[in-house]
């Protein structure tokens, strides 16, 4: 790992705003200037004339997506201010769509029912990486002066009371903990007038720019709330920052556990069927190491940590 000195340097705002259906969502995205847009839900179909869109793309693919933004950063850098994606919401549906799939697949194979089927830690955990890696691609923007703009529609949050679930609040329905990456988040909602016209307002829950303090609300807000902030930063010199690096270290670091636990059951397959056509004295060795580890509370056929895998590997190594 470098270390270097402290030093500002040119940087896009992330933004996430979020809310219901009808609160503006889509417009205040598209006050930003010069706009890469990625829409997911064609919901700005009706927005395509609006002079701050340069480009536009229409994909749910979350593949679609993750290829977008190399070329974004390959083509588009200096033609475009700002990266809009819209919404947030679809391709996090679609990621765990994908992963179902998959699972759905698998139980028809073993000749399970597929109503049962579940995703399991390890497919929420692809998930997890998949979302880092697609934010590593949005920060890599954001270093080289880009503005993200993510809109995500919102969720209930339920808690159960009783024997049934009530609703306790809302937040924003993307992957799991990526609201905290953002630097401005603003929940935007509306308020019917006397007259019975709708006012726009948006609700500051967080802002690293220190424009806004959290609890404040902006009516009409817009790309001029934070417009003296991104001009300030252009004047700035760029420090690209690349994680996606970083994310390959531990999908490799993964990658070689994932080797190990299949090495740690492929040994114990291997045992099992060795005792079998092994002398008594060898039969009751095994057992007896097999027990041990049980007792230990090592899942001799899934082991959950690197250190289990690896207990059962050199406990088991003196058998051929």
């Amino acid at each position: 790992m470098e270390f270097r000195k402290p030093q500002q340097a040119r940087k896009g705002i992330k933004i996430l705003a979020w809310g219901d259906s009808g609160v503006g969502k889509s417009t205040f995205a598209l006050t930003f200037p010069k706009i890469v847009s990625i829409d997911s839900d064609d919901g700005q179909s009706f927005y395509e004339d609006n002079p701050n869109i340069v480009f536009i793309a229409n994909t749910a693919s979350v593949k679609d997506f993750e290829e977008s933004l190399i070329q974004i950063e390959e083509e588009m850098l200096g033609q475009i201010d700002t990266l809009v994606v819209d919404s947030e919401t679809v391709f996090a549906d679609n990621m765990q769509l994908m992963f179902m799939d998959v699972v759905e697949k698998r139980a028809r194979r073993k000749g399970q029912s597929v109503d049962d089927a579940n995703l399991s830690p390890r497919e929420w955990g692809k998930i997890k990486i998949l979302n880092k890696k697609l934010f590593a691609l949005k920060t890599k923007l954001a270093s080289q002066g880009v503005n993200i703009v993510s809109i995500a529609e919102s969720k209930p949050i339920k808690e159960k009371k009783g024997e049934n679930f009530v609703i306790v609040g809302y937040e924003p329905d993307m992957a799991n903990k990526s609201d905290f990456k953002y630097d401005v988040i603003i929940k935007l909602y509306t308020e019917k007038q006397a007259d019975g016209s709708e006012k726009y307002y948006g609700l500051v829950q967080k802002d690293r720019t220190q424009t806004y303090k959290k609890g404040d609300i902006i009516e009409n807000p817009s790309f001029k709330c934070w417009e003296s902030v991104v001009n300030k930063m252009a004047s700035l010199e760029v420090r690209k920052i690349d994680y996606t690096n970083d994310i390959k270290k531990d999908e490799d670091l993964a990658a070689s556990w994932e080797e190990l636990e299949k090495a740690a059951i492929d040994r114990v397959k291997e045992i099992l069927l060795l005792t079998k056509t092994a002398d008594e004295g060898t039969k009751t060795k095994i057992k007896t190491i097999l027990a041990e580890l049980k007792k230990s509370g090592i899942d001799l056929s899934k082991p959950e940590t690197k250190e289990d895998a690896e207990k059962i590997i050199e406990a088991l190594s003196e058998f051929e």
